[in-house]
Order: C-alpha cells, then structure tokens, then sequence
C-alpha cells in the first residue's frame, strides 16, 4: 500500500476490536500537514495491529508514525515502524500513545526513527497512558541535536524483559526518560546511548 502526500494511511475513530495484520504501508506525508499521520485512531478500544510493515516520510515537525488519542487496551505485535521525521518534539513520540489510551501491549516490534532537523527533539515512542506493557522491542533513534527513544509520562508501566533500546546525538541521547512518570519498572533491558555531550540512561525523578 503506497500513500503520497496524504494525512492519513489508516484512520479508526469510534470503532472497537478492530485487527490490522499483515500490511505493507509507505506512507509520504502531506506537505503542509503538521498533524499528518499514517495509522491515526480516536475512541477505539481493544484495537490490534499485528505483522504490518509502515515506513513513513514527514514533511512537517510533529508529523507520526502512531497517534493513538483515548484508545484504550490496544495491542501492537510484531510490527516494523520505520520513519524518516524532521522533529516530533519531547514527549510526543514518533509511535505516541496519549494520556487517555492506557492499558497498552506493546510487544515485540521494531521502531526506527531518524530525526532530520538538527536543533530539534525527536522522540521514538512515547506514551503518556496508565498500565503499559513494553516487552522485547528494538527501539532506535537518531537525531542531530535531542533524540529520546522511550518518554514515558504514566503510571504503572513496566518496561522489560528484553527491549533494545538504543538513542544518539552530538548533543543529547536518552534511552529512556521517567520524568513525570509514577511506579513505573525498567528491567532486564539493553540500552545503549551515544552522544558527544550528554548522555542519559535513564532520567526521571524521584516518583519513579
């Protein structure tokens, strides 16, 4: 499936139990379309999305991979997410889950971002959602200036059991940051971080 110059590859809104499997997506944004994103869903509960290949071109900051806005007990397995961003921002992620779509499965996919803009932020995934499971993942991201491959902002979450986690930068690199997050558990976990100036493991704060 191949999409040129468009804001939506795939767009749920109000749907439940849906199962996207087994797709090939390219996914060029919109040219002057900053909310541009290839799988875009609202109000969809128990959705899953399992053994697609997306690879997504942006063309705006904040253009994405993933929107997931009040989508509760989603399920992604297995999938590829490859992007080629100019910048996403901090906390707000390339795969981006808000903070009304908890009780996430995000299991043993691969997501690959590169930053474009230098003197921007690019975050891989974020998920701002209560009761996240992230497990076996590869999560890569490179940016010129600030690049952050997991920013999680919620409560409960577990972060563990064989994820790569791997972020670089000339300026900053963080593998994974807990900054406003609460009782969320990072283990068993490979991260590896590259930068010429700072470099961050883990970051968060004493809630965590």
């Amino acid at each position: 499936i191949n999409i040129d110059n468009a804001s939506r590859a795939i767009s749920i809104e109000g749907a439940k139990n849906v199962k996207i499997m087994g797709n090939n997506i390219t996914f060029n944004a919109k040219n002057d379309d900053a909310t541009a994103c290839a799988i875009y869903a609202t109000a969809a509960d128990n959705l899953s999305f399992q053994s697609n290949i997306v690879r997504v071109t942006g063309n705006k900051s904040s253009n994405k991979i993933v929107s997931f806005v009040d989508c509760m007990d989603a399920y992604f397995y297995d999938n590829a997410f490859v992007a080629s961003l100019p910048s996403t921002g901090y906390q707000d992620g390339a795969v981006y889950f808000n903070d009304g779509s908890s009780n996430l499965r995000f299991i043993k996919n691969l997501v690959d971002v590169t930053g474009t803009v230098n003197g921007d932020t690019t975050a891989a995934v974020a998920f701002a959602g209560n009761n996240v499971t992230m497990e076996n993942n590869d999560i890569f991201v490179d940016n010129g200036t600030y690049s952050y491959a997991i920013v999680a902002l919620g409560t409960n979450s577990t972060i563990s059991n064989g994820n790569s986690i791997k972020a670089s930068s000339p300026n900053y690199a963080c593998g994974v940051n807990l900054e406003g997050s609460d009782l969320t558990v990072v283990d068993g976990n490979e991260i590896i971080v590259s930068s010429d100036a700072v470099r961050g493991v883990l970051y968060g704060d004493e809630s965590v």
